[in-house]
């Protein structure tokens, strides 16, 4: 670090949580429901930001038991399709998954039906030896590899991994997903 830097980091740690201050994307100000405030069912709907091998899966199930109805939009192409629908306003999903968030939220909530995000995170670096293991037999999924079964973890991370931190830049608002870059 340069003792800019280190100035710098080190003036963020001396701040109270109350001193400092974040930085929201412009959507996320006007379409997101705060957590501080009592959820209303009838005025928003709940989106997951589904990060692949982090309980999407179970989280997925759990709504389904509890009898709500969900919608998955992981593609943009997807997202564009329930706008025109209205999915959100037609005020019959109860769960919106999708690997787009703040793609989702731009286009299929409106002011008058706000959204409530939620996300569940997982070490980038168990979420990546998740997906290793689980790739080699996950036969139905596009991006199943069976040469992996016979790769060695660190052989994999090295040549054959292009995830990238996806996820990371993803979160800063980075849209190249080139190995890389």
């Amino acid at each position: 670090l340069s003792l800019e830097q280190d100035a710098e980091a080190s003036s963020l740690l001396e701040e109270s949580p109350e001193e400092r201050t974040y930085t929201l994307y412009p959507w996320a100000r006007r379409l997101i429901r705060p957590l501080t405030t009592t959820p209303e069912p009838e005025r928003e709907t709940a989106l997951f930001w589904h990060i692949p091998k982090s309980g999407g899966s179970t989280v997925k199930q759990l709504y389904k038991c509890m009898g709500k109805k969900i919608d998955v939009k992981s593609r943009p192409a997807e997202i564009l399709e329930s706008k025109e629908l209205g999915l959100i306003q037609s005020g019959e999903i109860d769960l919106v998954f999708s690997s787009f968030p703040g793609f989702a939220i731009e286009h299929l909530v409106d002011s008058a039906h706000k959204v409530r995000a939620l996300g569940m995170f997982r070490h980038p670096v168990d979420r990546l030896v998740s997906k290793f293991y689980y790739l080699q037999i996950a036969t139905w999924e596009r991006t199943y590899n069976p040469a992996w079964k016979d790769m060695d973890i660190l052989e994999w991370a090295k040549t054959s991994n292009m995830d990238n931190d996806h996820m990371v830049k993803k979160v800063g608002g980075e849209t190249s997903t080139r190995r890389g870059h």
